[in-house]
């Protein structure tokens, strides 16, 4: 009886052990394959790492590269996600934006603005179900510089409108 209450506490030991090494993942050491299996499986916590070592990767891709990087990503993270209650989903997102707002309050404003955690502008991403950040890929908001302005119209005469009228 002795002996099964030691390897019992024994191998409870053994793995809260082996989570709190867990719990210091290195994904610099992850390929791009990896990376893209793990979208959506990541533990909240250690998401902030995940977007900034994908945000690292995507910064020598070209943008087409980067692109389809994270279409694969969105994909992943769609699958590893999909049998989620919405429940579990908005704990899940809750959970990575506090995550996310510890992170960044640690940090100085050089590695914030370095490390890929900044908000997206376009808003896009705020329904996105992925658990990365990347290049906007929803194809509603075009390139800022590439939109055309209108010609402002030319003002038109309005005749005798605005003439006074003398009453006699």
């Amino acid at each position: 009886m002795k002996s099964v209450k030691l390897g019992l506490s024994t191998l409870v030991l053994a793995s809260l052990c082996s989570g709190l090494w867990a719990n210091g993942v290195s994904f610099k050491d992850k390929s791009n394959q990896e990376l893209i299996e793990m979208a959506g499986k990541v533990v909240p916590n250690e998401v902030p790492d995940y977007q900034m070592e994908l945000f690292k990767r995507m910064k020598g891709m070209s943008a087409e590269q980067k692109k389809k990087f994270h279409e694969q990503l969105k994909e992943a993270a769609d699958k590893n996600t999909e049998n989620m209650t919405m429940e579990e989903f908005e704990k899940r997102r809750e959970a990575i934006r506090a995550a996310i707002k510890a992170r960044i309050a640690k940090m100085t404003r050089a590695e914030y603005k370095n490390s890929g955690l900044s908000a997206k502008s376009c808003g896009c991403h705020a329904k996105c179900n992925c658990d990365v950040a990347g290049p906007c890929t929803c194809g509603k908001h075009g390139d800022k510089h590439d939109h055309k302005h209108k010609p402002v119209p030319e003002h038109h005469e309005h005749g005798d409108k605005h003439e006074s009228s003398v009453i006699s």
